[in-house]
């Protein structure tokens, strides 16, 4: 399914008015805070959750298909995945 013949200037509209994120706010996105950092190399003990790297890889590439890439990921939409999972975890019943 493509685009109408009317469409495409209201796309080439939109587009015009998008700002490109600098490189500066592009790397403040993907530079690891503390708690971040601690969190994706430590098990959450309380949370009975193990480090992210151990199923994501040291260096963030993922593990399998069931394993993404977090590296390219941003900040904002990992910790948004995280909210879901623990409200997720948090209201299944506990596991032995």
């Amino acid at each position: 399914m493509g685009l109408s013949d009317a469409d495409i200037p209201k796309l080439s509209r939109y587009v015009s008015r998008q700002f490109p994120q600098s490189n500066q706010d592009a790397s403040a996105q993907h530079a690891p805070s503390r708690t971040g950092k601690w969190i994706y190399l430590d098990d959450i003990a309380s949370k009975r959750a193990p480090a992210c790297n151990s199923c994501h890889a040291l260096e963030g590439v993922g593990l399998a298909a069931e394993f993404p890439r977090l590296l390219v990921q941003y900040a904002r939409y990992i910790a948004k995945q995280l909210r879901r999972t623990d409200r997720a975890i948090g209201s299944a019943p506990p596991t032995r």
